[in-house]
């Protein structure tokens, strides 16, 4: 029987070391492939968490947008308040993160010109990373020349009161024809230039007992066409739109109110024991789109249309009941220029007033309508700017 080789000690040992030593390799080589693995997905959940930050800051930054397009449709005087400045700051959104919203004129304040398109930009922020994206928005219309006093042709002109309200001395508009130009103004806020209207860029915006009056002259007393236009928050309680009428004790005074979702026109003829004899009209309105509105003093009876067509008619008030003296101003909102009071304060819009000596025609009020360009809007001029960084 043969017997094993006899290995010698050291050669046993350098055996045994040898293998300690790929152990100790293949535990390094293992580590490292852990450690390498471990950074791979933590840098992955990194990226992940990065991509997840910039999407979400980016929505925030759209709703942040979309908040400010809101309020623009929703507030006819947003360029005076808020006007410029922050609109929203630090607003917490659903998904996460917040948003700071700032609106400003691109090159002049926002109060001081309709025409001055407004800057928005939104800063939506979630986690490490901040989006950036900016809109220009601006006063845009439909074209065509606009309408003017003498668009009215031989109805004999006498005042034209656009009330467009453009510029920041909008007290002193062009008034055409002969009239004073003396507007006032009455108690309350009345922002000029704030909503978009038919045949001009702005009109001003009335709301909380504010008022206008155009000082008129006396050979503004014998009326016999009145055209305006008109845009109410509300057609349901009583408002008085445009006026010039004291106690309805003159021959010669005419009114124009809202309630229970009509206008009302009346004319004020001959008084009978101080009795007045007034004649009165009235049709439906919708609250929230423009109306242009024209009350004609015929002959024999007083004759309303409203959008160009014909809507309502009485029978005349006495003879030349068109005729007075001794008239108030010119009213918009209800400012009684006698009692010194307001009567049905006005929310809305009213421009584009004219006063007209000769009677206009149903041919000459529809033409007259149909001449008027489309309101203008504010709409998206740019989509200027947009990024997000960490």
């Amino acid at each position: 029987m043969r017997s094993k080789p006899r290995v010698p000690p050291a050669a046993r040992r350098r055996r045994r070391g040898s293998v300690y030593v790929l152990v100790l390799l293949a535990i390094i080589v293992c580590s490292v492939m852990l450690v390498s693995a471990l950074d791979l997905v933590r840098s992955r959940h990194r990226f992940a968490g990065h991509t997840s930050d910039y999407f979400q800051a980016n929505a925030n930054a759209a709703a942040g947008l979309e908040l400010a397009l809101r309020d623009i449709e929703s507030t006819p005087a947003w360029r005076w308040a808020p006007g410029d400045g922050a609109w929203y700051t630090d607003l917490a959104m659903p998904g996460g993160g917040a948003v700071s919203v700032k609106v400003s004129g691109s090159s002049s304040a926002l109060s001081t010109d309709a025409t001055t398109p407004a800057l928005i930009t939104s800063i939506g922020t979630h986690g490490s990373t901040r989006a950036i994206q900016q809109v220009s928005v601006g006063l845009l219309t439909e074209g065509g020349p606009p309408i003017t006093g003498p668009s009215t042709g031989a109805s004999g002109l006498l005042a034209w009161w656009p009330l467009d309200g453009a510029g920041p001395a909008w007290c002193d508009e062009a008034i055409t024809g002969a009239a004073g130009s003396d507007e006032k103004f009455g108690a309350g806020t009345t922002y000029p230039g704030a909503f978009p209207s038919p045949g001009l860029t702005a009109a001003p915006w009335f709301w909380s007992g504010s008022s206008a009056s155009l000082d008129s002259s006396a050979s503004c007393n014998s009326v016999r066409t009145i055209s305006f236009w008109f845009y109410a928050d509300s057609t349901s309680s009583l408002q008085y739109l445009l006026e010039r009428e004291n106690l309805r004790i003159t021959p010669g005074e005419w009114a124009f109110y809202l309630s229970g979702g009509e206008i009302t026109a009346e004319y004020v003829g001959k008084v009978l024991l101080l009795v007045p004899v007034i004649a009165s009209t009235s049709a439906p309105v919708t609250a929230d789109r423009w109306h242009h509105v024209v009350l004609v003093a015929e002959s024999s009876r007083i004759v309303l249309y409203i959008d160009g067509v014909g809507a309502d008619s009485d029978s005349a008030p006495g003879s030349d009941y068109w005729n007075g003296s001794g008239l108030p101003d010119l009213r918009v909102s209800g400012q009684d220029g006698l009692l010194g009071t307001l009567l049905g304060p006005f929310t809305g819009s009213v421009c584009d007033v004219m006063i007209l000596a000769s009677p206009m025609s149903a041919t000459d009020v529809a033409a007259l309508h149909s001449a008027y360009r489309a309101p203008g809007e504010y709409r998206i001029l740019a989509d200027s700017f947009s990024r997000a960084v960490r």
